[in-house]
This record gives C-alpha cells, structure tokens and sequence, in this order.
C-alpha cells in the first residue's frame, strides 16, 4: 500500500483474537457482585447469610449461561482453526456497547 492509502491505526482494534465469553463473564461478575451488594445493604449484619441463603437473581444468572455457552462454542471454533482459517472473539462493536461474540474469517 502507498503510505496516504494505509487503514487509520485504530487503538481500540487489537491484533489477538480475543477470548470467547469474556465480556459476557464480566457482566455476570458485575450484576453478581451489585446483587450481593444490595443483599449486604438491606440485611446489615445478617447479610452474609443472606447472600449464603439467597439464588442468584434469573436474570444474573442467565449471564453465567450465556458465558459459559460463548466459552463452550469459542472453544470448539478453536480446535477447528487452522491454516487459512482465523477466529476473532468477543469484538467491540466501533461506537456502540454491543459486541460480537465470534467472527470466522476464511479465503
């Protein structure tokens, strides 16, 4: 490429691959924590035993399924990688919140 023609360097885009669930593990590890948090809150000294007592909300939950799917699925895309075949994983969406969980990029 002649030097005015290259691609802008852009920081937020990262040469690894990723890894498969990451984003979706942090969330769950955010709303678990803020979950416990708010058991602590309203049960003062007794709030380790209720967060010992208490499920975990659906919905917190769901995002451990989630991870552990993306995990599962990213790991299988892996062992099918090979020469010719790239897999990206966990990819920001350029101005935007979302992501996209896994990319398979082949001639």
């Amino acid at each position: 490429m002649s030097p005015g023609l290259e691609p802008p360097c852009d920081a937020s885009l990262s040469t690894g691959s990723g890894v498969a669930g990451s984003s979706a593990r942090r969330e769950y590890e955010r709303r678990k924590v803020k979950d416990e948090e708010q058991l602590r809150e309203k049960w003062g000294r007794f709030g380790g035993l209720a967060v010992a007592l208490s499920d975990e909300r659906p919905h917190t939950r769901s995002w451990d399924r989630g991870a552990v799917g993306e995990e599962r699925l990213g790991a299988r895309l892996n062992a099918l990688a090979a020469d010719g075949l790239a897999v990206l994983h966990d990819r920001r969406i350029p101005g935007s919140k979302a992501n996209i969980d896994h990319i398979a990029i082949t001639a």
